[in-house]
């Protein structure tokens, strides 16, 4: 029982962290399109018309550590208009859903060296990773629809050799995420 409620309040704590999160980026964006002069907005527009950079950055971000928030780079699809909202925030997802896919594979890389594998075999490491075959599923999907660093879990995921198909499914939750908040972020922005 002491697992299971440890989890809740895990669970609850993330969504009540999204939801926080959320509601900033929203009061942050209805007070930019009220509050930022029309010169500096150009002066941004043109460091960030160039998307590649852009994808770049976010795909190393959600890769690597998963620092920099999707919601980040949402509201900039929102503003480069050459390609429609949609499209960009389409192609966000995707780059998310790859970079999570190859963060699960170094995972299983990392799970190679001799020294993770003698420490994946201690008996204070294996409860953790019975823990994570209960509960790694919730945990990949509370991932990808929360403030939790989806980079970081996709690497444990792999690391703990949790099933790769389980894990294309679960992490799929991500296209999910960036729907809701491109619709959360499209709409605040015509407030």
């Amino acid at each position: 029982m002491k697992d299971s409620s440890e989890f809740r309040r895990f669970l609850y704590r993330n969504i009540l962290r999204a939801a926080v999160w959320l509601i900033a980026v929203v009061i942050v964006i209805i007070f930019w399109n009220r509050l930022v002069p029309e010169d500096l907005l150009a002066t941004i527009k043109a460091y960030t018309s160039n998307p590649f950079p852009i994808f770049l950055v976010f795909f190393i971000s959600e890769t690597i550590i998963g620092i920099l928030p999707p919601e980040l780079f949402i509201g900039w699809a929102l503003s480069h208009e050459e390609i429609p909202f949609a499209v960009n925030v389409l192609f966000l997802s995707m780059v998310s859903y790859l970079a999570g896919i190859l963060a699960y594979g170094m995972g299983r890389w990392i799970r190679n060296f001799s020294y993770v594998r003698i420490r994946l075999r201690a008996k204070k490491v294996r409860n953790y990773v019975q823990y994570y075959e209960r509960w790694g599923g919730l945990l990949i999907i509370i991932s990808a629809v929360t403030p939790v660093p989806f980079a970081t879990i996709s690497l444990i995921s792999g690391t703990f050799s949790f099933g790769i198909w389980r894990y294309l499914l679960y992490s799929s939750v991500r296209f999910a995420r960036f729907a809701m908040v491109a619709y959360i972020i499209f709409r605040a922005s015509a407030l």
